[in-house]
């Protein structure tokens, strides 16, 4: 329990990480272009690129025990469009505005096999679409699918009929790839609910019911 339940921390008080603060100059003067560029189409001019990494350094990592956060009657159940592996769910509300790497997001989408995906974004909105988008999973299975190690840009190949197409994805795992439930008549139970952890807002993400 305490595993499937380690979700929950790393959204309520995250990790110590590094954002990137990423500046775009002229090659031939070292000038930097302005924060927005415009240009018609057919238009071509130089760049390069400055990336520096930058501590993150609100964020912390705490332990507790998972009987902290039960999950039982009142919980929610996260809705996929269809049963079945693979997939990605309807975005939920988050609960409060969540600062990831520079970016402020309210909702989130669930990975059947074990991923969350923050956005605002349309587009993002749209991973439901079991026509265009798919949860690919590289467990590294033998005669299943190859194997991408974590942290792997692979994981954001999700269209469905390209896939070596990647969307540029503001994600976390939490050690599962490949989710596979305990028998094959029936599935991983997916539940969230918004909850308080010493007065701080939270989300509580749960996978049951998986080997």
């Amino acid at each position: 329990m305490m595993r499937k339940l380690s979700v929950v921390f790393f959204i309520c008080f995250l990790v110590l990480g590094f954002a990137q603060s990423v500046s775009l100059y002229n090659p031939a003067n070292n000038v930097p272009y302005p924060s927005e560029q415009y240009f018609c189409s057919g238009d071509q001019f130089n760049l390069k690129v400055d990336a520096v990494a930058t501590s993150t350094g609100d964020y912390a990592i705490t332990k507790d025990f998972a009987l902290s956060f039960p999950l039982g009657a009142g919980s929610i159940p996260i809705t996929f469009p269809a049963t079945g592996s693979n997939k990605f769910s309807d975005s939920f509300p988050i609960g409060f505005s969540f600062s990831f790497y520079g970016k402020t997001y309210s909702r989130v989408v669930a990975g059947s096999n074990g991923r969350l995906v923050f956005t605002n974004d349309p587009q993002l909105e749209s991973l439901k679409d079991l026509n265009t988008y798919t949860d690919r999973t590289f467990s590294g299975i033998a005669g299943y699918n190859t194997l991408s190690v974590l942290a792997s840009t692979d994981y954001n190949k999700v269209f469905k009929n390209n896939p070596n197409q990647e969307l540029n994805l503001a994600q976390i795992f939490f050690g599962y790839t490949d989710l596979v439930p305990k028998s094959v008549n029936s599935s991983v139970t997916y539940l969230y609910k918004n909850v308080s952890v010493g007065g701080v807002n939270a989300l509580l993400v749960s996978f049951q019911n998986m080997i």
